[in-house]
C-alpha cells in the first residue's frame, strides 16, 4: 500500500511538470483619435447629445493573413520569361490586421457618405474559422462598427 501511494505521488510529480500553460501577459493599448479632430471628424465611444442627422450604421472588418502582390520586373532583367519565371512575379507577405488602418478605412467611408462624425464606435477582435487544404484553421481578425452622423451644431 505504501509502495503504491509512493508511486502515485511520483507519476504525479512527473506528469504535473511536464505540463506546459500559456505564460501571463498584459497589453497596454492607446488608440489616437486625436488626428481624426483634428481635421474636422468627431470620433466617440458614446452617444452624441446634440443635434445630429443620422447617416448610417458602417462595419470594416480585416482578417490577418498572407497578402500577394505585385512585385515590377527588375529593369536589369531580360524579357525572357526563362529568366523572369511567372513565380518571381509575386511577393507574399503575411500583414496583420491594425486598428489604425480600420480606423482609416471607416473614417473615408463615413466621409463618403456625407457625415463628420461616427459615434458608438466599437473595435472588437473577432475570427473565422477557414479552410486550406484539408485543415481548419481559425484565422484571427478586428471589426470595427459605429454609426455616421452629421452634425447640425
Amino acid at each position: 500500500m505504501k509502495t503504491s501511494i509512493t508511486l502515485t505521488l511520483v507519476l504525479m510529480l512527473l506528469f504535473s511538470s511536464c505540463a506546459s500553460y500559456p505564460k501571463y501577459e498584459t497589453f497596454d493599448t492607446y488608440i489616437d483619435f486625436e488626428k481624426y479632430s483634428q481635421v474636422g471628424f468627431f470620433l466617440s465611444i458614446d452617444d452624441y447629445n446634440h443635434s445630429y442627422m443620422p447617416k448610417g450604421l458602417l462595419s470594416v472588418s480585416c482578417y490577418s493573413g498572407v497578402q500577394k502582390t505585385e512585385v515590377s520586373k527588375p529593369k536589369d532583367m531580360f524579357n525572357d520569361d526563362l529568366y523572369y519565371s511567372s513565380s518571381s512575379k509575386f511577393k507574399k507577405e503575411f500583414r496583420t490586421c491594425r486598428v489604425e488602418e480600420l480606423l482609416d478605412e471607416i473614417v473615408n467611408e463615413a466621409r463618403s457618405k456625407g457625415a463628420d462624425g461616427l459615434v458608438n464606435v466599437k473595435i472588437v477582435n473577432t475570427s473565422r474559422m477557414v479552410k486550406e487544404g484539408n485543415k481548419k484553421m481559425k484565422q484571427p481578425g478586428l471589426l470595427i462598427t459605429g454609426f455616421a452622423i452629421k452634425k447640425l451644431e
